[in-house]
């Protein structure tokens, strides 16, 4: 019976050990929404999102609504250029 007991506490140790580890992820986001004087959403610009932390440029297009998103990027400062 011991050995049971020994056998869960290792095992509820690696869930604990990898719940941490995950909670420890160090990628974040960048989104927003380009808009005209009105306010309303400009689709077809082309984000250019640059920085140390990156290896080259990464570019998408805004969508319908003039929303862009970046995701997974590592951490550091950023430069985010607009081009219609």
């Amino acid at each position: 019976m011991k050995s049971y007991g020994r056998v869960f506490l290792i095992a509820i140790t690696i869930v604990f050990m990898t719940t941490t580890a995950m909670a420890q992820a160090t990628r974040g986001e960048i989104r927003g929404k380009v808009v005209d004087d009105a306010g309303e959403g400009m689709p077809g610009v082309t984000v250019t999102l640059s920085s140390p932390a990156l290896q080259g440029a990464q570019a998408t297009v805004t969508g319908a609504d003039g929303a862009y998103s970046f995701l997974s990027l590592p951490p550091g400062e950023y430069a985010v250029n607009f081009n219609l």
